[in-house]
């Protein structure tokens, strides 16, 4: 009887491991990478602020059943800076949050956005200098995060996607690359 009562334990401990580990990793309070707790509903006409997510506009749907519009992120769990920029999600078909996007947002919020990030993840992986602005990336297991700064339209941008999409879609770049490689190179 206690080996049955330990199995069972260990197994509920497991369980709750799991559900904790899929709920860890928040952004604006929505569990990237995992599925949404709730369907986000449109918001009401002329709402400013919510403490829920929901579609500014109805969303798109792609052919692979990803919906993909504007949103209203949580005002509670959301900084400053992010009002100021457009929000953007993108839901798969099972219900799990891909993607989100922070647009829009002035030039002159670069330093505090990125020192916003910094807090959460550290320095980043990967940051420069280009002709028309600035950059920086993030790498982490969970997510793939970059900041990119336009001088030209002098807007910044801010895009989570989750770690498992990001490996998705680096595969299957590889994958391309590999058959133009096998493709011949003359006539």
């Amino acid at each position: 009887m206690k080996v049955a009562g330990h199995i069972a334990l260990l197994a509920l401990t497991s369980l709750a491991n799991t559900a904790t580990a899929q709920e860890q990793f928040q952004i604006f309070g929505l569990p990237l990478g995992a599925k949404m707790p709730y369907a986000v509903k449109a918001c009401a006409p002329n709402l400013k602020a919510s403490n829920t997510v929901c579609w500014l506009d109805r969303p798109s749907i792609g052919k692979d059943k990803k919906q993909t519009g504007r949103a209203l992120l949580p005002e509670d769990k959301s900084p400053d800076w992010v009002g100021r920029g457009e929000a953007k999600l993108t839901i798969t078909s099972a219900g799990i949050l891909e993607n989100v996007k922070v647009r829009g947002m002035p030039i002159g919020d670069e330093s505090v956005v990125r020192s916003s990030v910094e807090r959460r993840f550290g320095g980043p992986s990967d940051s420069g200098r280009y002709p028309f602005g600035s950059y920086a990336r993030w790498a982490k297991a969970e997510a793939d995060i970059k900041l990119i700064c336009s001088t030209k339209v002098a807007v910044c941008g801010l895009e989570f996607l989750s770690g498992a999409e990001f490996r998705r879609q680096e595969a299957a770049k590889e994958a391309e690359a590999v058959q133009r490689l096998r493709k011949p190179q003359s006539p």
